[in-house]
């Protein structure tokens, strides 16, 4: 399964978050303590190079992030993404550029995880809870997505996504303290309907970039029902897989 994010700036605010892999584990953290609507791993990689000076680093460092205007840590790809707020990242490999896949290793098979930007300057996130090649994994994306940007970010345990709001956590390989992490607080009007087996539209999306696990997709498939009853039981509630009004306002997706 391939979990694409499409975040609307329009409904997402998009921010970075970080600490010196100097400091693991005293300050790095589960993606469930990092806060945010959505937590979801960044990169960090082996990186020797005078730029470890910059976080105080042994040959372990952060990707390049600017921070509130700050560069913060260093290494990776020349090229850069920029959030709609400030924040910038590269990634540790080059995987699409306009429109062209250029990463090509068809070896290594891990679970995978990326930050990219389409041509109309849409930002993305892309996991996935299998294992893929690095080559794979791209060209999945460019069939799929109109990219001219992808920056890939880590695999295996640096694959992960925690939403505070259900409690749900997509790891597919495991999960451990990151010393970085994406973090997607949503801003968008509620939602107002009743969201069920059935409907579609961009609030079911919505409801999925909650559950943290299944496609996002705007279709409420079976996928989504059973993530609506794992949510549901982690919250209190009756598991009968539909997002009503309690579902919903317990996501602070509908207010009244």
């Amino acid at each position: 399964m391939y979990i694409i994010r499409i975040f609307d700036p329009a409904k997402w605010e998009l921010s970075f978050r970080c600490s010196a892999y100097s400091d693991y584990p005293k300050i790095c953290q589960s993606l469930s303590k990092w806060g945010g609507d959505l937590a979801i791993n960044h990169a960090y990689f082996n990186l020797s190079t005078p730029y470890t000076r910059k976080i105080k680093a042994d040959n372990r460092t952060l990707q390049y992030l600017n921070i509130d205007g700050q560069d913060c840590a260093y290494g990776g790809t020349e090229e850069r993404i920029a959030l709609p707020g400030g924040d910038i990242t590269s990634g540790f490999t080059l995987g699409i550029q306009d429109g062209r896949v250029i990463e090509k290793n068809i070896s290594s098979k891990r679970s995978r995880n990326a930050l990219g930007i389409s041509y109309d300057g849409t930002i993305f996130n892309v996991q996935t809870s299998h294992f893929v090649t690095l080559n794979g994994f791209c060209n999945y994306i460019n069939s799929r997505l109109k990219v001219k940007l992808l920056l890939l970010n880590d695999g295996g345990g640096s694959t992960g996504c925690y939403c505070s709001r259900s409690k749900m956590h997509f790891a597919p390989e495991g999960s451990r303290p990151v010393p970085s992490v994406l973090i997607a607080n949503y801003k968008g009007e509620p939602i107002q309907r009743t969201l069920k087996i059935g409907c579609k539209g961009n609030d079911v999306t919505v409801l999925q970039m909650m559950l943290a696990k299944v496609e996002c997709d705007g279709i409420f498939g079976n996928g989504t029902k059973r993530a609506v009853i794992d949510v549901q039981r982690e919250l209190g509630l009756a598991p009968d897989g539909i997002a009503g009004s309690l579902t919903l306002k317990a996501l602070g997706l509908r207010k009244e």
